[in-house]
């Protein structure tokens, strides 16, 4: 009867909507228990593990990264008995990193958002085909290489076998070059409607064309499409009688080449000549060589290869068939002294006598490949002999292409990141180029739903929203152009594409500005061999005592081996070589806000070569690359789900918004997503992704949708909103904002945040002797407004009033930065180790900031000026923290016991560096201090703008680690200018206090 009651009570109407969110988070959640589960029978009984001290600085979506790493190999190696001590130490260490509850959370949703990616994409009608095309074109591509291999070597028996043979190896290579034609055209998604269900298809491919290229390159050649078409012309050549003599600029991969040709067609090794101005018979053919035993023939490379030879001694030979010679730099050869010879092998056909001195014939399979650089005074060599170029077929073998249409280069580079498990453990955000979304108006899928945007890539190869990947293949690219350029036959072709070069200022310009010249490279360039040193030595980065290669991030690591690159470049092509990286914005590293890990279909989705999916209306965007990075831009993002104070549901897309002009100011606003107002934490979470001109306001845990009308008039309740506001509560002389950034570097800043501090907390800061300050990070055309950018803006003098106030000219810099603001050698952060230092771009937004070191905080180290710090700031809040400042105060009590014990370890300098890292990663140091960038970015305001110098007898510390177990400080700003310092934050310095500092954007 109980029962009976339950169920009629269960029985009650359920709204649709309501019915449809629990299906769908019924959906979403299923997997993820499935995983959890998993997890739960794979840690059973695992033991307890310290994680190494690296775990420690790592995020969540970092630890996500190892743990996955650790249970893709465990699954991998657990049954192997030998390795079972290990294995179950890698458990344990998988234990110990899941019990970070986030972590194991951002795994389990990654996990089986792949797991489900790959079930839905298998389940595709167009997988199904491409996939049955795709076993189709591997079976009759390996009977295509082995009829090849067997013709070309000689391994059938008679007439009629042959002919049976070449007949079938034509046949097979119709039908080949035909399901590779429809598989292309199909992985195009030619004809096909580029909705997600499709372009999911694409991406899986391309995740297992990168796994191939990945297994070809471990292997020691990656069959891309440029190095497939060099094979058919190679391929063709020696079916006309001809040699193929490859030519193409140092690097660009001729000899791998040659050898992988030599492996498909003999399934042996190449013999390998280098060529040089006295090769001749004795190297070719045979030379007389003396020992113990008497006098012998040594057979040169061409009869070893043609013959299975290896002296006039063997009785019998090493080989049964032919093999190809490579000659490396043939045209270094004297064709005057070896024309005959060279004409007389390329000559002989199977079964004729090598030579008089070598009476073996010629065995099928035997050829030969040439390898050169091109003709001409660059590389001081002469052209083929015209009575030798009928014996060769010249074929230009050229960098791989790097272009959004066609992006070889890059995705070689993501082959060679890839692990063996055919994974990437880098953030998105570093890797992927940029898309801006595109409206579409009235225009639907086949199946009715209308379209609402699509995706483009950005066009602009330096663009500071591509990942740090996409930005080093274009850079590399322009690199081995501009080294190709210098060629005079090249110059005209590659000319109109060449980046424009500023001799004076020593920095890339616009195509059409003045003293702009095409920028060519002597003897720089980039091979194959150097990129992918690049891309696997991220991977062992760590197993370096060296702190300089133990780069944190990716981006990190590329700038770091981009600045030891320029400083070993030859010094003819060394400010040229600088000025490429520096336009692709390589040498500073661009930070990352995201660390969550990728699926297979994310890694798919890196190439631009995957079109991406359709913006269906009322579909959450999928897969989209996105990239959290502090850089406006207008693109697809995921939308977050909060609760109205009515119980409603609404969803916000977080973005930045542009307010426009405000009543009473001359400027106009915009708001950066998730820019909190008040401190009790009033926060603007984005657009309403329904009603996007309502914005979304969060107060607690609640939201409200809002009209931007109300929206400001909310928020003007609690916040001045507007310069002019803030100017008139905190006075002027106190407000530096666009005038003043103006005047000291040149620029405008085209938009300007709202000012989101009270009147009254610009009074009581004020009465603190404290000023506002408008940040920027970036240069109106995106450029990052980097330490070096900065003096290289301002320069190194200005026009001021001493003390007394006659007219004088200080020196901006202390032996740091030269007349012009160019950063001088004897720099201490001048090196590739300080890559990151010289990175950093200001912390953006309004600045309250002391004008002085706070009283009391000098004499004192790092931890105790922190201290000083939190009760300081504590009072500018009323006696209270915000939840933000009072749980980095929690924070900080809890960790400064640890951080003070590493700090005392004197002998172990990795341990202090450690310490350095999280003292500054620490919460409450990034909310109370500033980054270095900011304090050299106050400075020169106000000594341009003002004629205002700060800190003239005294340092501040930063937030900024060295990288070497210091912090970067920065004062001192007397008349012979001011200093960037570092100083370790456990001692106690009598000039060095804390300036207190508050960021809100």
């Amino acid at each position: 009867m109980l029962s009976r009651r339950l169920w009629e009570g269960s029985k009650r109407p359920v709204r649709r909507d309501t019915f449809m969110m629990m299906k769908e988070a019924a959906t979403l959640k299923k997997p993820e228990a499935v995983v959890e589960r998993w997890m739960d029978r794979f840690l059973k009984d695992a033991l307890e593990a310290q994680l190494p001290k690296r775990f420690s600085s790592m995020s969540a979506g970092e630890k996500a990264q190892e743990l996955y790493d650790i249970v893709s190999f465990v699954r991998m190696a657990g049954s192997e008995k030998s390795e079972s001590e290990d294995v179950a130490l890698l458990r344990s260490r998988a234990s110990a990193l899941a019990s970070d509850k986030e972590t194991r959370n951002t795994f389990a949703r990654v996990f089986a958002r792949g797991r489900a990616e790959i079930k839905g994409t298998e389940r595709s009608p167009l997988y199904g085909n491409i996939a049955q095309m795709t076993r189709s074109t591997g079976a009759l591509s390996l009977r295509h290489r082995e009829l090849e291999h067997k013709l070309f070597i000689g391994d059938v028996k008679g007439p009629a076998s042959e002919k049976l043979t070449r007949e079938e190896l034509m046949e097979s290579a119709g039908d080949l070059a035909k399901m590779r034609v429809e598989r292309d055209a199909l992985t195009r998604l030619e004809g096909e409607e580029k909705t997600a269900d499709k372009t999911d298809v694409a991406a899986h491919l391309m995740h297992e064309t990168l796994g191939r290229y990945h297994d070809e390159a471990e292997k020691g050649f990656a069959w891309l499409p440029s190095r497939l078409d060099i094979h058919r012309s190679i391929r063709a050549a020696l079916s006309n009688g001809r040699f193929p003599l490859l030519v193409g600029e140092p690097g660009v991969g001729k000899s791998e080449q040659a050898d992988a040709v030599a492996e498909q067609l003999t399934d042996d090794k190449c013999v390998k000549i280098a060529c040089t101005s006295s090769t001749g018979e004795h190297d070719l053919i045979a030379d007389k060589e003396i020992d113990e035993r008497g006098s012998y023939l040594r057979y040169g490379a061409a009869s070893r290869a043609a013959t299975g030879f290896v002296s006039s001694r063997d009785n019998r030979p090493e080989r049964m068939h032919g093999r190809i010679v490579r000659a490396d730099e043939l045209l270094k050869i004297n064709f005057d002294k070896t024309f005959g010879l060279i004409k007389e092998i390329a000559q002989k056909k199977p079964g004729d006598q090598m030579h008089e001195n070598v009476q073996h014939p010629v065995l099928k399979g035997f050829s030969l490949i040439a390898t050169t650089n091109p003709a001409g005074a660059r590389h001081q060599l002469d052209k083929l002999p015209p009575a030798l170029e009928r014996e060769f077929a010249e074929i230009k073998v050229d960098y791989p292409p790097q272009s959004p249409e066609n992006p070889e280069l890059y995705e070689f580079m993501l082959a060679t990141l890839m692990d063996d498990k055919k994974y990437i453990s880098i953030p998105k955000s570093e890797l992927a180029p940029a898309y801006e979304r595109k409206e579409v108006v009235n225009q639907k899928t086949k199946d009715g739903r209308d379209i609402a945007a699509e995706e483009k890539i950005i066009a602009t190869s330096n663009d500071a929203r591509h990942g740090t990947l996409w930005r080093v293949a274009n850079a590399i690219r322009a690199i081995q152009d501009s080294y190709t350029a210098d060629n005079p036959d090249e110059r005209a072709r590659l000319e109109p594409s060449l980046l424009r070069f500023n001799p004076t200022t020593n920095a890339v310009v616009a195509q059409n500005a003045p003293n702009a010249e095409p920028l060519t490279l002597q003897s720089s360039t980039m091979t194959l061999k150097e990129i992918s040193s690049w891309m696997r030595g991220f991977g062992t980065r760590m197993e370096s005592a060296d702190p300089s290669l133990r780069a944190k991030t990716f981006s990190d690591w590329l700038s770091y081996k981009a600045n030891v690159f320029v400083s070993q470049c030859p010094p003819n092509d060394r400010a040229k070589m600088e000025a490429v990286f520096k336009h692709f914005s390589i040498l500073t590293p661009t930070p990352t806000n995201s660390t969550e890990p990728m699926t297979n279909l994310d890694i798919g989705y890196l190439s631009p070569r995957v079109p991406r999916p359709l913006e269906i209306k009322g579909e959450t965007a999928r897969h989209s690359t996105d990239i959290p990075r502090e850089v406006s831009e207008s693109r697809t993002v995921e939308t977050v789900e909060y609760l109205t104070e009515k119980g409603e549901r609404v969803r916000a897309k977080p973005t930045d918004y542009d307010i426009g002009a405000i009543q009473g100011s001359r400027f106009n606003y915009t708001i950066r997503s998730g820019a909190t107002f008040k401190k009790e934490g009033v926060k603007y979470a984005g657009v309403n992704a329904e009603k996007p001109e309502e914005l979304i306001l969060i107060s607690g845990e609640l939201a409200r949708s809002l009209s931007k009308d109300a929206f400001l008039a909310e928020l003007a309740k609690e916040c001045v909103l507007t310069v002019e506001a803030a100017e008139r509560a905190i006075g002027r002389e106190r407000l530096w904002a666009d005038a003043d950034i103006k005047d000291a570097f040149g620029f405008t800043p085209e938009k300007v945040f709202l000012v989101p501090y009270s009147a009254q907390e610009l009074k009581d800061y004020k009465a603190r002797d404290c000023m506002l300050q408008l940040v920027v990070e970036k240069m109106p055309d995106g450029t990052p407004l980097t330490i070096e950018k900065m003096a290289e803006l301002v320069g190194s003098n200005v026009e001021g009033r001493d003390r007394s106030g006659n007219p004088n000219k200080f020196r901006l810099y202390k032996d740091q930065f030269g007349e012009n603001g160019e950063m001088l050698g004897s720099a201490w952060f001048s090196g590739p180790q300080y890559a990151a230092i010289r990175a950093q771009m200001p912390k953006a937004g309004w600045q309250v900031v002391s004008r002085k070191t706070i009283n009391g905080t000098k004499s004192l180290s790092y931890i105790p000026q922190t201290e000083k710090l939190i009760a300081y700031a504590k009072e500018t809040f009323g006696g209270t923290f915000p939840p933000a400042y009072a749980e980095a105060e929690r924070q900080f009590v809890r960790e400064k016991l640890g951080i003070e014990t590493l700090m005392k370890d004197d002998k172990n300098s990795n341990r202090f560096i450690e310490a350095s890292d999280k003292l500054s990663k620490l919460s409450i140091s990034q909310l109370l201090r500033e980054p270095s960038a900011n304090m050299m970015f106050r400075y020169l305001v106000g000594t341009k703008s003002r004629n205002e110098r700060l800190l003239t007898d005294e340092y501040t510390w930063s937030n900024t680690p060295s990288g070497v177990g210091h912090l970067v400080s920065f004062g001192h700003a007397d008349a012979g200018g001011a200093h960037v310092n570092r100083h370790r934050p456990d001692y106690a310095w009598n000039d060095i206090g804390a300036v207190f500092s508050r960021i809100e954007s």
